[in-house]
């Protein structure tokens, strides 16, 4: 699926937001400098190694460094004292 939801507390409903760059289950989900991480997955290809984030304030989804090895049904966490993520980052048209 490329298509997401966001849950709102404060008003007990759901919306889609713009839907992922890349179609995919069982892959890996991570909040990072204020951003969504996707990581990861299953398509209708196979595993993938391809890695995305969501920006709120942009609505709108780009492309992280892939992978170097497909992986399915990942986890995911932050470990404080790494390079800033945004190192790692690219956006359609060149670096952040």
């Amino acid at each position: 699926m490329q298509s997401i939801e966001a849950f709102n507390p404060r008003t007990n409903s759901w919306r889609f937001l713009s839907p992922m760059l890349n179609p995919r289950s069982n892959f890996g989900i991570e909040v990072m400098d204020g951003h969504l991480y996707v990581i990861g997955g299953c398509n209708n290809k196979g595993t993938t190694s391809r890695c995305e984030y969501y920006d709120v304030y942009k609505d709108e989804w780009f492309h992280v460094q892939n992978l170097n090895i497909s992986r399915s049904a990942v986890s995911c966490c932050v470990v404080s004292g790494l390079p800033n993520i945004t190192d790692y980052t690219t956006e359609r048209d060149g670096l952040l």
